[in-house]
Formats: structure tokens, sequence, C-alpha cells
């Protein structure tokens, strides 16, 4: 491989010339360094790159760039519902662009996915919030890797150290929310007020307050007693009425409806989220069922034996 001196600017530098084959217009490119050999470790970088498949030209674009391109594609191909689409914008337009928008997608490394986490905290944002916004990023560069724009993805080790750092808080609470009795109460007490029907939608759907906020007639189906969410209106992501939507989801535990159509009525994004969430909610569940296995079999003792005697 040669390099040939230039001057340009009244500046000597070294340029190797790439083989055009490398790229599909087939145009000439080069790279240039101050030294011999820091243009021929440029170049052959390079080749090595293109050679592997790597698109260097969309690597040239910004990481905001990218994201715009992304969020288009993974608007319409993702499969994904339209609550985690608005959810993925928001924090891309919110919590990423700002911060490291500016940066070329090739250069993004480890370290400024770092500091852009630690911008995070500084911010004051939650550790969920903070997990989640990690995560879009996460799943944006990796379309970038399998769309062979970069080489590896700079948030995926950032991703799995957060996981593994994750802990509860000591005194940590669970989520709040209203017993059937304090439902009625609290309806009751809201009857015939400014948020009224506010209050009554947000309990009787479990929709985010956002949600309910971006409600217009058009999304009313009133002869099919359907409603559609199309949007939100949200300035930030802080927790409002979250508690009624809480209510909601221990209500629907409350009269026995299994955790898969809690989630998918809670637009949640997989039933381990909810879970998660209301996980502590269906120890009554776990009685309910050891009771129906008594019924069956007889006692817990027995249970225990009939287990053993199958595993013998």
């Amino acid at each position: 491989m040669k390099a040939f001196k230039v001057n340009r600017n009244q500046q000597d530098y070294y340029r190797v010339d790439l083989p055009p084959r490398l790229f599909l217009d087939g145009k000439r490119r080069s790279v240039m360094a101050k030294t011999r050999r820091e243009a021929i470790e440029k170049a052959e970088a390079l080749i090595a790159k293109r050679k592997k498949g790597l698109n260097t030209d969309r690597a040239k674009a910004t990481v905001a760039e990218f994201l715009t391109r992304f969020l288009d594609y993974y608007q319409t191909e993702g499969g994904v519902a339209l609550r985690t689409w608005q959810d993925y914008r928001y924090h891309i337009e919110t919590n990423i662009v700002p911060a490291i928008g500016a940066l070329p997608l090739g250069e993004l490394k480890p370290l400024q996915v770092d500091e852009w986490i630690r911008g995070l905290r500084e911010r004051g944002l939650g550790d969920r919030t903070i997990e989640y916004a990690q995560s879009v990023l996460r799943r944006a560069l990796q379309f970038a890797v399998e769309w062979e724009v970069i080489e590896r993805n700079p948030a995926g080790a950032r991703f799995r150290a957060a996981k593994r750092k994750r802990t509860v808080k000591p005194g940590g609470q669970r989520v709040r929310f209203l017993d059937p009795d304090e439902t009625r109460r609290f309806l009751e007490a809201t009857k015939g007020g400014a948020h009224e029907a506010l209050y009554a939608l947000a309990i009787t759907t479990g929709m985010r307050p956002e949600e309910v906020y971006g409600l217009r007639w058009r999304d009313l189906d009133l002869d099919r007693r359907r409603l559609t969410v199309n949007q939100v209106v949200a300035k930030t992501r802080r927790k409002k009425l979250y508690d009624l939507r809480h209510t909601h989801a221990s209500l629907l535990i409350n009269e026995g409806v299994h955790p898969k159509r809690i989630s998918e009525r809670l637009g949640h994004s997989s039933i381990k989220l909810t879970m998660d969430t209301y996980g502590h909610l269906f120890d009554g569940a776990d009685q309910e069922s050891a009771a129906k296995m008594e019924k069956l079999f007889g006692p817990e003792r027995k249970v225990v034996q009939i287990a053993v005697r199958k595993a013998s």
C-alpha cells in the first residue's frame, strides 16, 4: 500500500488512495494523515471495514440523523405498538439527541455513552427512566449494527452493566392503588366535579395520564363502545395520576383477569413488565391454586407424597 505526499493549505500530508471496487458507486476515495504510517493504518482499517460490509458513509451521519431514520423505519416495520413507538420517540427527542445527537455515529464510543448516562443522573432522572432511555439507545444502535453501518454496539455493554448494578433501594414503596371500596368512595366524592370524567376514565380503562390528556372526540366510537389512543399529550414523563392506573390493574387482578390480558390492556411491552410491577398482588392467586389442588388431591401432604412417588 502506497502513501503519497501532498500539500494542502501549506501543510504536508500523506494520502492513500482506496480501491474503488470497495464502494458501490465506484467513486475514488482516499484517506489523509500527517504521517505516512498513520495514513496507511487509517486506510487499512477502512478497507477492513468495507470488506466486512460496513457502510462507512452512513457512519459519518450524526447520531441524531440515524435515530431519525431509525424512528421512521421502526414506526412502519418495527412491529411495535403505537405507545411503544411514542415512548421511543420521546426518549430519543428528549433524553438522547440533546446530549449526543451531534456526534458522528461511527465515532460514538462507550465512553460517550457512559458520560451521557451520568448526565441523565445529574438531571435528576430516576433509575427506571434512565434504564428505559439506555434500552432505546441500545436497541436503535443494534439496528445500526445489523444494517452494517457500525461494527459494534457502543451501548450494549453499558446496558448489561446497568442491569447488573440495579438494586432495589431500601425502603422502596410498592405501587399505590385503591381497593374496590375505596375506589367507589373516590368516584362518589368526585362526582359532579370538573375532573369527574377524567378520573372515571382513568380508573375504568387503566389509561396513562398522557393518553387521557391526548384524547379527542374523534378517538371515541360511542356506537361500538370503543376508545382508541392515537396520540399522547405530556411535557414530562413524571408520574401523575398513575395511582388510578395502578388501581385499574389491581381491580382486574382482584376479579381474576389473566395477567396476559391485563398486560395487553395496559399496553405493556411484555407480560414480564406487568408481573414485575404487580406480581405481589397475585399472592392470593397462589393460595387459590393451592386450595384447588387440595380439593382435587387432599391435603398438601398427600400432594407431596404423590409427587415423590412420581419422581421415584
